[in-house]
């Protein structure tokens, strides 16, 4: 991986997410009572993805400013070489915090070449058996597993299944796949059928995110 690179891309990466927070800001008005929605979003902080890493960032951060604090969660995790939670609690009432926590978080660079996308799942899976209301789960990645292993595909395969079979699952986007990756993820998560959803980089707009938002009451 090009550190020199990276290490380039620190400034494009705040400024991209400010402008992003900027353009919407602000909670909904508090809904029905009842179980709020826990938002599940994944950021690919690899090299190949680097080029979307801001909007990605931002879109992300933009989409969590329009849950409930008082009754919706969101949990943020990066994922490269490995995945690491790290973000975990009710919706953010700070946009600035949010801001800087993901600022913070997708400017470090892995020291390993490569995105592992099985770990993601696979942790995913085992946290939205505890929900009691709608999960959302996103990724913000160009789809790229460079594990090309039985074990990685199946293990990917699993944790597809184990979301299909949740009835509390509302629905799985991955936003920006490249369009090469497109017939692997299908063929990964069609258990989901109609709840997974397939966006390329030129479909990851705000609207668009905030659809994944509107389907997860």
């Amino acid at each position: 991986m090009n550190t020199q690179g990276n290490q380039g891309n620190k400034r494009p990466l705040a400024g991209l997410l400010a402008a992003g927070l900027l353009a919407g800001c602000g909670h909904p008005t508090p809904g029905t009572a009842g179980p709020g929605r826990h938002v599940y979003a994944g950021l690919d902080t690899s090299g190949s993805w680097r080029p979307y890493l801001g909007v990605s960032a931002a879109l992300c951060a933009r989409q969590a400013l329009r849950l409930d604090p008082d009754r919706d969660r969101l949990t943020l995790y990066r994922l490269d070489s490995g995945t690491r939670e790290f973000s975990d609690g009710p919706a953010p009432e700070s946009a600035d915090r949010l801001q800087r926590t993901i600022i913070a978080e997708a400017q470090a660079v892995s020291p390993t070449r490569g995105t592992f996308p099985a770990r993601f799942w696979a942790a995913v899976a085992d946290r939205v058996g505890q929900d009691r209301g709608p999960a959302v789960i996103e990724v913000f990645s160009d789809g790229d597993n460079d594990d090309p292993s039985a074990r990685s595909r199946a293990e990917i395969r699993r944790a597809a299944a184990r979301l299909a079979a949740c009835p509390r699952v509302s629905g799985v986007w991955a936003f920006g796949a490249a369009a090469r990756n497109w017939a692997t993820l299908r063929a990964e998560f069609a258990p989901l059928g109609e709840r997974f959803h397939l966006c390329g980089p030129t479909e990851m707009t705000a609207d668009r995110v905030a659809a994944a938002l509107d389907g997860g009451r």
